[in-house]
């Protein structure tokens, strides 16, 4: 029992709901990397695995709410496309210009982007400023975009269809 459960006399989630909740995230995350290994840019992909995380062990985190989530992403997606272009025109200014340092530059813009659109937006959700830094770093197509929409669209839709077997676990 974690220390706020026992303050407040309630018992904490049994170890079949953790069981149950780690359960539905793992199948989750498999019927999404079934799809992604036709993909194949995991540097993108890997925060759903956190996303699904915050989706069914802690369903009733701000991070975990739908608009949050989706929205999250969004801003993420938005910031991390942005500055994945400029890291691809950015050296064809100068010749003097290091591509791989203003990609590493450029990935590190996109995380503080995305953290402060989400913040400004009230959209938090951490693991889509991964998912901006992973479109700075890794190859990607529109495929890969529309995936990512949908697994991110199918963890808040199962988030919120199954929320009457969730608890926070966490």
């Amino acid at each position: 029992m974690s220390a706020s459960n026992v303050s407040n006399g309630c018992p904490g989630p049994s170890a079949r709901r953790f069981l149950l909740q780690s359960l539905l995230a793992c199948v989750a995350i498999i019927g999404i990397m079934l799809v992604l290994d036709l993909i194949l840019h995991t540097a993108i992909v890997t925060s759903l695995g956190a996303t699904t995380f915050i989706a069914f062990a802690m369903p009733s985190a701000p991070s975990a709410q739908p608009r949050r989530l989706v929205g999250g992403y969004v801003v993420g997606g938005l910031a991390g496309l942005l500055c994945c272009y400029a890291a691809g025109w950015l050296p064809r200014l100068s010749p003097a210009v290091d591509a791989h340092t203003v990609q590493i530059v450029l990935a590190g813009i996109a995380v503080g982007l995305a953290s402060w659109l989400m913040v400004t937006l009230r959209v938090e959700h951490p693991p889509a400023a991964g998912f901006a830094l992973g479109l700075v770093l890794d190859t990607w197509t529109l495929s890969t975009l529309a995936f990512v929409t949908g697994a991110v669209l199918l963890i808040s839709a199962l988030r919120l269809g199954l929320r009457s077997l969730l608890a926070d676990l966490a």
